[in-house]
């Protein structure tokens, strides 16, 4: 009997002491992932301010997900957001935890993604997990370490209902835009507005801090999943965060004084519908003139498709013997911006541009001919404005071209967008350099004013 209770004792003992040796060997290769994972992650070109700055990864607080039928083994990390987890407007407030993913699968390579859940209810973020997100109802983003949009998926009650996640396809997906700006949105994505800002504090006597007033820093916009059980009114999809100064104080105002407010889309500021034959009947097609393509980026020196510009613009100018006129290609100006910014057709106008701000020009002179050519094409400019197809940045280097500038026209692609963009043509033209027939110019300016008249 005694024999036998020892070989038990001495078989459970064994067990243990294995058990244990796989937890230690666990442990140390989950130990040296970590440290291969936090040598690969940064934030620093992260595009989103408020997460580059105020969110750090807790690698002390993860779960690991192990598939050995393909070999692959996933991470999620928690996060610490030293700024408010919410964006409200007046009639709603949406809350947000975000999580950093990372996934291995068969190769030597980690995939690091920060995804972010989004919801309406505050609860649902308590215990969420991308393994299991248990009724959890709202929008799950996947961004990579840029900030781009990688993915998009709609969840309602812990069921995937919908995933939006490459612009080409987004048909085959339960996907819809609110057309129709009086008519709620149910069942949809929607385009999201989020303006944040910093609020301001002043030390006062006895260690007080009295609020002053709140800094526009930058404007965001991200696609949500609205659930069956709710709808979001086209009134409601701008939403503000506020982000506080460290030496500041809490969200504890309750008017706000908002100051140096940007435009959000499109700029029509200093601008005028023109008719092209009055703007250019100045021009003898007999002389030669200069042509200038001009760039306003939505970042100055960056590729960025947003930014404190939004999303920038392009257009022309042509000079003659004291004649100036500067214009460009917009929507009609009475055009849903939103819409515009994924992809709606709207008819076309031009407009001008004089005294506009701009980043970067390249100038050529021109032949008559060309100018023929230019003043032709301007004539009978596009009926359809689309900023994926043609927009502001296409017809400035068709016309450029037209001139013999040999610009590029080079596709930017983001989960709603894909055409030529202002940062990317600005860019480019920053990297070539003035020769005997082209002038470059990387110096912020503002374009001439319109000048010269005629019978």
């Amino acid at each position: 009997m005694k024999q036998k209770i020892l070989k038990r004792a001495l078989l459970l003992f064994t067990v243990i002491l294995f058990t244990n040796c796989n937890k230690e060997d666990d442990n140390q290769v989950s130990s040296n992932d970590i440290e291969e994972i936090k040598s690969e992650f940064t934030l620093n070109n992260f595009d989103n301010i408020a997460v580059k700055n105020n969110l750090s990864v807790d690698w002390n607080n993860f779960n690991k997900v192990e598939e050995l039928e393909n070999k692959s083994i996933s991470y999620e990390f928690n996060t610490i957001l030293n700024s408010n987890s919410f964006i409200e407007n007046a009639k709603q407030k949406l809350f947000f935890k975000y999580k950093l993913i990372v996934t291995k699968d068969g190769s030597d390579r980690w995939n690091l993604q920060l995804i972010k859940f989004l919801t309406s209810d505050e609860n649902k973020l308590q215990d969420i997990s991308y393994f299991s997100p248990y009724n959890f109802t709202g929008t799950l983003s996947h961004y990579n370490l840029k900030g781009e949009t990688l993915s998009i998926k709609g969840f309602e009650n812990g069921y995937l209902i919908s995933e939006f996640n490459d612009k080409k396809t987004k048909n085959d997906n339960i996907f819809s835009r609110q057309e129709d700006t009086e008519i709620a949105c149910s069942h949809c994505y929607v385009l999201v507005t989020t303006e944040h800002y910093t609020d301001w504090y002043k030390l006062g006597p006895g260690g007080i801090w009295t609020y002053t007033h709140s800094k526009l820093d930058y404007v965001s916009h991200d696609y949500v999943y609205v659930g069956g059980e709710s709808s979001v009114a086209p009134e409601e999809i701008k939403f503000h965060e506020h982000t506080n100064p460290q030496y500041g104080g809490g969200n504890n105002h309750e008017n706000e004084l908002i100051s140096e407010e940007d435009e959000v889309y499109i700029d029509l500021t200093n601008t005028s519908k023109i008719d092209p034959n009055e703007e250019l009947k100045c021009f003898d097609l007999t002389k030669d003139a200069k042509l200038t393509i001009y760039v306003q980026q939505p970042r100055e020196n960056s590729s960025d498709i947003m930014g404190p510009n939004s999303v920038g613009h392009a257009f022309i100018g042509i000079e003659q013997n004291g004649i100036v006129r500067n214009l460009g290609f917009y929507p009609i100006s009475s055009a849903n911006s939103a819409l515009v910014a994924v992809g709606a057709d709207y008819n076309s106008e031009l407009r001008s541009n004089n005294d506009y701000l701009y980043h970067v020009n390249i100038s050529k002179n021109i032949s008559n001919s060309q100018l023929t050519t230019i003043t032709n094409y301007i004539k009978n400019f596009p009926d359809t404005y689309n900023v994926n197809n043609y927009a502001c940045v296409d017809f400035a280097i068709n016309i450029g071209n037209l001139g013999g500038m040999g610009l590029p026209s080079t596709t930017v692609n983001s989960i709603t967008f894909s055409g030529r963009s202002p940062g990317q043509l600005g860019q480019e033209i920053r990297a070539m350099n003035s020769d005997g027939v082209k002038t470059i110019s990387k110096t912020k300016k503002n374009s001439p004013q319109s000048q010269g008249t005629c019978n």
